[in-house]
């Protein structure tokens, strides 16, 4: 259960590659930063979460679900001990 995890502090996240892709999602993106071995979701916007959460303690490999066509979002990782930042260098866009 996520919430009997114990996190060293919450995630960050650095860089996204690739930092772009197709609005019907399914393309592998990888994360990297850190305190992210224990992240239990990763958000592309606002209740979008990615599927196929793959973690260690300085990267994420996720599979981004679909969005808005030529909309640009944060990703952000979850851990117990909170969220990680939305940052220029966590946008992802999402193409036609």
């Amino acid at each position: 259960m996520a919430a009997d995890r114990y996190a060293y502090g919450p995630p960050t996240i650095t860089a996204i590659s690739p930092a772009t892709g197709p609005a019907g999602g399914g393309n592998k993106v990888t994360l990297t930063g850190t305190n992210l071995a224990d992240t239990y979701a990763v958000t592309f916007g606002p209740g979008h979460n990615a599927t196929g959460l793959s973690c260690t303690a300085t990267s994420c490999t996720v599979t981004a679900p679909a969005g808005a066509s030529l909309s640009k979002v944060p990703v952000q990782a979850v851990n117990a001990a909170g969220t990680s930042p939305a940052a220029s260098a966590t946008m992802y866009s999402y193409g036609r």
